[in-house]
């Protein structure tokens, strides 16, 4: 029988279903490669953020550190790494605001970060830093972004 088109369709097959359902598995296996690149995408740009922010707050601490004599309070041995429990006066919660400015305090743990150091009783005094990012949640549970140690001597 004719088409009504002028051309007999035994002629023009078009595409069956195993090519359609072939050409869709394709597409949707490359669109879900593309969003999977997407979501580690983003997820890395995210930790880049925070080790960015937590090298900064490191380096904030440090000068502290370096700017303080060595007959200094701040240079007392003491403190812990320990996120679980932090040795009081040698922890603080960070947070930046929106003009940038950094506030640290030692009871507002709402912040997403936590800077903890200690300060050795040796012969040269040495400090380490350590900055976690607290994740949100019920448990604020945190995870190490940077950690630095230096040593300091009486002279120079």
């Amino acid at each position: 029988m004719p088409s009504p088109f002028g051309e007999d369709m035994r002629n023009n097959p078009g595409f069956t279903l195993i090519e359609t359902l072939i050409t869709t598995l394709v597409l949707v296996s490359g669109l879900v490669a593309i969003a999977a690149i997407f979501s580690y995408s983003a997820s890395t740009s995210l930790n880049n953020q925070l080790r960015t922010a937590a090298t900064a707050l490191l380096y904030e601490k440090m000068e502290q550190f370096k700017s303080a004599p060595i007959s200094d309070s701040v240079w007392v041995p003491g403190g812990s790494l320990n996120l679980a429990f932090p040795a009081g006066g040698y922890f603080d919660y960070v947070k930046l605001d929106d003009a940038g400015v950094l506030n640290s305090t030692t009871t507002d743990t709402s912040a997403p970060f936590i800077r903890v150091w200690q300060v050795s009783a040796t012969v040269p005094r040495s400090v380490t830093i350590a900055v976690y990012a607290l994740k949100a949640g019920m448990t604020r549970r945190g995870f190490e972004l940077i950690r630095a140690t230096t040593v300091v001597e009486n002279t120079f």
